[in-house]
């Protein structure tokens, strides 16, 4: 059975158990949805202005300039967010390198130092 239950409060919760249990696994798990999300997000948003410049009546999307707008605001958007990966997965990273710290797993994980 890939699923089990505890009793939580007056209710059954229903746990999936992951197919890997290993830390690393789950932070490179964890590291390629925060990626996916960032171009996601980063498409939606490109559409978004897109639209309104459309709408607007600011471009036409036959224009060159369109595009170009379009194109460069998408590479410095995808650009910035992927500067900025590193800084928003450090505390997961923390928090993974040391309960792998803690459990024994070898990882290539440095634990934090508590005193720094």
């Amino acid at each position: 059975m890939d699923s089990s239950y505890y009793q939580h409060g007056e209710c059954f919760v229903a746990i999936k158990r992951s197919h890997s249990s290993s830390i690393n696994s789950f932070r490179q798990y964890h590291r390629a949805k925060v990626a996916s999300f960032i171009i996601v997000s980063q498409v939606a948003t490109t559409i978004g202005i897109g639209g309104v410049l459309l709408l607007t009546g600011i471009t036409d999307y036959l224009s060159p300039y369109f595009w170009l707008i379009i194109v460069l605001l998408f590479c410095f958007g995808i650009s910035t967010l992927i500067v900025l990966l590193p800084i928003v997965t450090a505390p997961i990273d923390d928090v993974l390198a040391a309960l792998a710290h803690k459990i024994g797993e070898p990882t290539k994980l440095v634990p934090p130092n508590p005193n720094a």
